[in-house]
């Protein structure tokens, strides 16, 4: 009788473990399924909607602003608020996923950005002054406390289904995050003529809440099963690689809003271009980089080159600001608009060179230093890099405008060239110094 009642236990506890691991295969597939290009899709569509919703107002808000009684100045106060909240918001949102899942986040991310966008179609009946910029503040920090909870659980959940595509994930994310910021600013420009300040926001908020709807049902639940180890923020921040891929996400954040603050005096004063072809020109960078991310996350996945990869693209950004004006004491010779184009497509690639490889690469120095490799840890460094974006993209105008005022471009950008290298060369030592180490030292507890 008892050698019965334990081959029994033992079938059970076969059943129970091959049905944990056809969940686990489930959520993890090892061959793109129409289940998983559906999130993959749902995805895309959310972080291309998230960057438009960001980016259609800039062509007509400071105007409305203006309108309203409020200053340029604090208009693009009015629009750092976003970065600058999704900055301090999103180290939390690690906690809140392992209480309440990253399906309820990732909907709820999508809702609230949703509302958010919908109200702001109204402001325009708002009475001028004090008022407005108070709502304008309150619905810009709401929206970006949903942006940065749909992040997280974005990346989360695409981090569970593609475990071995983390890199080439990544590269779909960040073609829709770059041809978001592309399309916004031309299409709420149409649409402002169109029907005015209402219609491009109630347009993006419609699509918003719509994708939140298609999120019910197309994003997976992914229960905690009670084991995962706790994280720590402090022993994340201890590992010397992680703290300097932190730095590479803030450094490129500042990089890219610096280009946008002062590329439009600069070649206002240099080529005499105007707002249309300014415009056409920014779009370049953006561009390059949709071309080119997803064919660095398939190097960097099937490959095994995202170290590599990540220290070429850094060395890109130096080289493309260097290319747009390059310092006369070095090089008499006066560049033209050909170089400038150069300059900035370059820059979409080393942007994306930069970006893509280091969550896969984050993510493996974790896992060396004893973290495990499941949601939490994903949480925990997907929140940790948005926020160090969200503070360079908010540090950016700020330090790139003050920089301009100051010094002037030529050596604004020397200065850029010679950060951006000598953190290349930071960036490689510190790898190459964790990977010699892992070699002889076993993994430390989190």
């Amino acid at each position: 009788m008892s050698t019965e009642t334990a081959l029994l236990v033992d079938k059970k506890s076969e059943d129970k473990s091959t049905q944990c691991c056809h969940c686990l295969t489930k959520l993890r597939p090892s061959r793109f399924s129409i289940s998983s290009i559906l999130i993959l899709a749902t995805s895309f569509f959310s972080f291309m909607l998230l960057c438009a919703s960001s980016s259609v107002i800039s062509p007509f808000f400071p105007g409305v602003c203006l309108s309203k009684g409020i200053s340029i100045t604090v208009s693009g106060l009015l629009f750092g608020v976003f970065e600058l909240v999704n900055f301090i918001f999103s180290p939390f949102v690690v906690f809140i996923s392992t209480k309440i899942g990253n399906k309820i986040l990732f909907v709820g991310g999508l809702l609230i950005s949703s509302v958010c966008w919908l109200l702001f179609a109204f402001l325009e009946y708002c009475p001028n002054g004090v008022l407005f910029a108070v709502l304008v503040i309150i619905l810009r920090a709401v929206s970006a406390i949903g942006a940065s909870i749909l992040f997280v659980a974005a990346f989360a959940t695409l981090a569970s289904v593609f475990p071995d595509r983390l890199s080439t994930v990544n590269g779909v994310v960040e073609t829709g995050l770059s041809i978001g910021y592309t399309l916004g600013p031309g299409i709420g420009g149409v649409l402002f003529d169109v029907g005015g300040f209402k219609l491009p926001l109630l347009t993006v908020g419609g699509l918003l809440l719509l994708l939140a709807f298609a999120a019910i049902v197309v994003i997976p639940s992914v229960s905690d099963d009670g084991h995962e180890k706790p994280v720590s923020f402090v022993s994340f921040l201890r590992i010397p690689l992680v703290v300097v891929i932190m730095l590479t996400f803030f450094i490129i954040g500042i990089l890219e809003d610096t280009i946008c603050v002062v590329i439009e005096p600069f070649l206002l004063d240099k080529f005499e271009f105007s707002h249309s072809v300014i415009g056409l020109l920014l779009m370049i960078p953006f561009f390059s980089l949709s071309l080119c991310a997803i064919l660095f996350g398939y190097l960097s996945d099937y490959m095994k080159w995202g170290a590599g990869i990540a220290f070429f693209g850094i060395l890109c950004c130096a080289l493309s600001m260097f290319l747009i004006d390059p310092p006369r004491l070095l090089i008499p010779v006066r560049f033209g608009l050909v170089t400038l184009i150069a300059g900035l497509i370059l820059m979409g690639i080393g942007v994306s060179a930069s970006m893509v490889p280091i969550y896969a690469l984050c993510l493996e120095e974790a896992c060396r230093h004893g973290f495990e490799d499941n949601a939490a840890t994903i949480n925990l460094i997907s929140s940790t890099s948005n926020s160090a974006t969200s503070f360079g993209l908010f540090m950016g105008p700020v330090v790139g405008g003050s920089l301009y005022e100051a010094i002037g471009m030529p050596k604004l950008i020397l200065l850029y060239c010679g950060v951006l290298v000598l953190f290349s060369i930071l960036f490689l030592a510190t790898y190459l110094f964790s990977r010699r180490k892992s070699s002889v030292d076993p993994a430390e507890p989190s």
